[in-house]
């Protein structure tokens, strides 16, 4: 639904991301954010709008989850927000943060239905990410052999971070 919606909204001839850069003249005439030039990064940035709020509501519970005491003790020492920030808060949410942006990895890696629904991989292969590749391989060319060994590789690709992630836990639990 929200690649449909971006489809609509990123129409070069009455899209509504065109008619607001026009109304506060960032723009002359309509673009096509979709083009060849640009399809990657359109892609990338709805992708960014998908994930944020699962990073900001993970973000959230670790920030409540972190002691009032700890922030109140540094204030009362004399520490800046930005120190508080820095030296109390971020390494209390390295877990929350590894976490979300492993899970968040790993969900863009095999993301398929936005690009899809955008651009199919086109304009000319601009958005071919890895699981149009397999789909594009297998269903397009019919070759459902090396489609197959792609897909193996990105499960492998998802187990290593998986990997690193579950390591990486398991050595801050231990310290």
């Amino acid at each position: 639904i929200a690649a449909i919606m971006w489809k609509f909204a990123l129409h070069p001839g009455w899209g509504l991301i065109n008619s607001i850069l026009m109304s506060v003249n960032a723009i002359d005439e309509p673009i096509n954010l979709l083009s060849r030039d640009s399809a990657l990064w359109t892609v990338i940035l709805i992708r960014i709008w998908k994930g944020a709020p699962f990073i900001f509501l993970a973000v959230l519970a670790g920030l409540q989850a972190i002691p009032r005491e700890l922030d109140e003790a540094a204030r009362v020492d004399g520490a800046s927000a930005w120190q508080r920030l820095i030296h109390i808060k971020l390494p209390l949410l390295k877990p929350v943060l590894w976490a979300s942006g492993t899970i968040l990895a790993a969900w863009t890696l095999v993301i398929f239905d936005l690009v899809y629904v955008l651009t199919a991989g086109g304009p000319d292969g601009a958005t071919e990410i890895l699981a149009m590749r397999i789909y594009n391989q297998g269903f397009g060319s019919g070759e459902m052999g090396p489609a197959s060994a792609i897909a193996v590789l990105a499960i492998l690709l998802t187990a290593v971070l998986a990997y690193f992630y579950v390591r990486r836990e398991a050595r801050e639990g231990m310290s």
